[in-house]
């Protein structure tokens, strides 16, 4: 069996100083290389998009927003309305998209807000979870209400936890 290995000299592959740049190597040959045209026009034209697309980012503002950062949003499957944000502050804010308005701002966890994601079956009923370790149940259409649940660090401080 033959192997083939490319062999270059220390010359070609060392720099002299070191502000040098490094030389690369590249196959020129147009054999090797079959529809630079077309390759070069689909970048063109998808640079072109992506310049388009990203001119004009924003597409509306949600105020009042989190006076900290937006950690992460949770959008229910069936409805589009209720959309929950969490903050690094511990905040939850409940958006009505349609009218670009906050409808409800909640004091949920003591620390950042780590996860939010809505349940299957009910109707508004979404969870989320801290970095203190708690998980909280929340329902947004007929009134606030939350359940909490400890992790195992946390279970001799759950029945304090009880909320509201």
């Amino acid at each position: 069996m033959k192997v083939k290995a490319l062999s270059r000299p220390r010359s070609t592959t060392q720099r002299t100083s070191i502000h040098d740049l490094r030389q690369t190597h590249r196959n020129l040959d147009p054999a090797s290389h079959p529809l630079p045209r077309a390759r070069e026009y689909t970048r063109a034209v998808t640079a072109a998009k992506l310049d388009r697309m990203f001119a004009n980012p924003f597409v509306g503002e949600l105020t009042p927003g989190h006076v900290d950062a937006v950690n992460v949003l949770g959008v229910c499957r069936t409805n589009l309305c209720p959309v929950v944000s969490g903050g690094v502050d511990g905040t939850l804010r409940i958006w009505d998209l349609q009218n670009r308005r906050m409808v409800k701002s909640l004091e949920a966890h003591s620390r950042a807000v780590s996860g939010v994601v809505f349940g299957n079956g009910v109707e508004g009923f979404f969870y989320s979870c801290g970095e203190e370790g708690l998980i909280k149940g929340w329902c947004c259409f007929p009134r606030n209400m939350s359940i909490s649940a400890a992790s195992d660090s946390d279970e001799s401080d759950s029945s304090s936890d009880e909320a509201d």
